[in-house]
């Protein structure tokens, strides 16, 4: 039974090598993985840093319009246009979001595989 045992954990050391070689392969395709989705994180937060500043210049414009309305109808008009202005903004955020989500997704999925994929 022991000699079954030694015959079975013999290890060649080409074996060994290969092994290594094969190792050092996955680190480097997760590690290059890694940086891509840490670089996407960094953009995507910048994007998202841009567009609260937008939203605040938006709250700023309206609150100006606001105190600055000599009547109903102007403030009606400001708040009109705050709202248009708004959703538009929300519109595109919204498609930012969904397409920053899917290539973070399709990223994190070919460091998965190990086949390190392509920036969309």
């Amino acid at each position: 039974m022991s000699r079954r045992l030694d015959e079975s954990t013999s290890i060649n050391p080409t074996n060994i090598a290969d092994l290594a070689q094969a190792g050092a392969r996955q680190m480097e395709v997760f590690l290059q993985a890694q940086s891509s989705l840490a670089q996407r994180l960094q953009e995507t937060t910048a994007t998202s840093l841009r567009g609260l500043e937008e939203v605040t210049n938006l709250g700023r414009e309206l609150t100006a319009k606001l105190l600055t309305a000599r009547s109903m109808t102007d403030a009606a008009s400001a708040w009109q246009e705050w709202i248009g202005r708004y959703v538009q903004y929300a519109v595109t955020d919204a498609q930012r979001l969904v397409n920053d989500a899917q290539a973070v997704f399709l990223e994190s999925a070919n460091a998965i595989a190990g086949t390190g994929g392509s920036r969309a």
